[in-house]
């Protein structure tokens, strides 16, 4: 797929170091002053780089949810921000709700399970404003042993990239892309963006979704990988 000129710069960029280039991007985002009300969410093992993302003019909540499979000690993961929201993840609907607040922007490096990352974009959907939009981190694995469905030390992409798939599947009235830079930056609007198409190539992606993926991850991942120009909205260097 031919890059689109509006996520040229992004793809300019000589550095791709894990959560350098979404950085930029967010910052971007931010600035552009169209996005006012904004949700950062992260992980104790993901997004770390949301950390340093910092805005004067606008009022950013910051959400930290634990997992049910990785120690969380309050302490070692809130050392920049301690106003951040910290919740277990069975906790994460009833926090949301408790906020009580709709966003223009959502910004998530999600536990990279399949059910977790899966759940979590269903679950933002409905605080996301009509004209906002959702933006994920590692929606396209940069190798397969990165891929695994289950938590490794390292860098670890896991099946975020499926569940956004399936998500942008079961939600044929969204646009979505996917830009292939960094480890894969997913973008959901519920309105025509630049850039953002909702088009999907349906037996493609059931071929997909049929697949074992939580035995089989790295035949699912080089299926991804080979057929993502009809899976998914991918844009490529």
């Amino acid at each position: 797929m031919e890059n689109n000129n509006n996520f040229k710069k992004y793809f300019d960029k000589k550095s791709y170091t894990n959560g350098e280039i979404i950085t930029i991007y967010i910052n971007d985002l931010i600035n552009s002053n169209k996005y006012n009300s904004i949700l950062f969410i992260r992980t104790p093992t993901t997004g770390n780089w949301l950390d340093y993302i910092i805005s004067e003019n606008h009022n950013i909540t910051r959400l930290y949810y634990n997992t049910l499979n990785v120690p969380f000690k309050k302490n070692d993961y809130c050392k920049l921000y301690k106003s951040s929201i910290i919740v277990e993840l069975n906790n994460l609907e009833k926090k949301l709700k408790e906020i009580n607040n709709t966003y223009d922007l959502i910004v998530i490096d999600p536990y990279h399970e399949y059910k977790v990352s899966y759940d979590n974009f269903n679950l933002l959907l409905s605080f996301l404003k009509n004209d906002g939009c959702i933006v994920s981190h590692d929606c396209c694995p940069n190798n397969v042993n990165s891929s695994t469905p289950r938590f490794t030390f390292g860098s670890w992409s896991g099946q975020t990239y499926l569940a956004f798939v399936k998500f942008a599947y079961n939600n044929s009235e969204l646009f979505y892309t996917i830009l292939n830079i960094d480890t894969g930056i997913g973008i959901i609007s519920k309105t025509k963006k630049d850039g953002l198409k909702n088009v999907l190539d349906k037996y493609k992606q059931e071929q997909l979704l049929m697949i074992d993926f939580l035995n089989n991850y790295d035949k699912a991942y080089y299926y991804f990988i080979n057929n993502s120009n009809d899976i998914i909205n991918l844009i490529e260097p």
